[in-house]
C-alpha cells in the first residue's frame, strides 16, 4: 500500500508529481485527502482544498485511471489533517455521503479508506447498503470499504 498526496501544480511553479511510479511497487494507492466541510464555506466535499473535480486534478485523474489499468487499486482516503469529517458524517449522513459516493463513481475510484482511528463514519458507510443502488462493502484493509462494482 501506498499513500499519494494529491501532487498537483499550485501555480506557485512546484511541478506535478505523478502517481504513476506507485505501479509495480504497490496493490493499493490511498488518494489524499478528502474532506468534508461546511457545505457554507467550501464544496461538501475536497480533495485538499479544492473539488475533486477541479481542472488542477485532470492530470492525476489520468495517471490514477493508468495506475488502474496496471491492477493497481486507487482508494480515496477520507479525513486526513482535517478537523470535523467523521463529525459531519456521523450527523448527517444523508448530505455527507452523496459527494462521496458521486467521487467514487466519478473518478472510479476502488474505495474509500475511513481511518480506523476515528470513532463515527466508518461504520455508518459500511452499513449503508441502499443509497442510490450504490452497494458499499467491507475492503482489503482496517476501516476501508469499497463499492461493489456492478457488472
Amino acid at each position: 500500500m501506498a499513500f499519494y498526496q494529491t501532487g498537483t501544480t499550485t501555480g506557485d511553479g512546484t511541478p506535478y508529481v505523478s502517481p504513476a511510479p506507485l505501479a509495480g511497487y504497490a496493490d493499493v494507492v490511498e488518494e489524499a485527502a478528502f474532506h468534508l466541510n461546511d457545505p457554507a464555506q467550501f464544496p461538501i466535499l475536497t480533495l485538499k482544498d479544492d473539488a475533486p473535480s477541479a481542472a488542477k486534478y485532470a492530470p492525476m485523474w489520468r495517471d490514477v485511471a493508468a495506475l488502474q489499468a496496471k491492477g493497481v487499486k486507487v482508494t480515496a482516503l477520507l479525513g486526513g489533517a482535517a478537523s470535523g469529517t467523521y463529525t459531519r458524517l456521523d450527523a448527517d449522513f444523508d448530505m455527507y455521503y452523496s459527494p462521496i459516493r458521486d467521487a467514487l463513481r466519478t473518478h472510479e475510484l476502488d474505495g474509500v479508506d475511513c481511518p480506523a482511528r476515528s470513532s463515527a463514519g466508518p461504520q455508518h458507510v459500511a452499513e449503508d447498503r441502499r443509497h442510490a443502488g450504490h452497494t458499499v462493502v467491507p475492503a482489503s484493509g482496517p476501516g476501508q470499504v469499497s463499492p461493489s462494482r456492478r457488472p
